[in-house]
């Protein structure tokens, strides 16, 4: 018997990560990241 797929998904509801990104980077601000 195959074992089942396990699929974890996060998702960052308040930016944090992209946040974080443009404090480090302030040349970001207004441009649509991806992280």
């Amino acid at each position: 018997m195959a074992e089942p797929q396990r699929w974890i998904i996060h998702v960052d509801l308040d930016a944090f990560f992209a946040s974080v990104e443009e404090l480090l980077h302030p040349e970001l601000r207004g441009k649509p990241i991806v992280v």
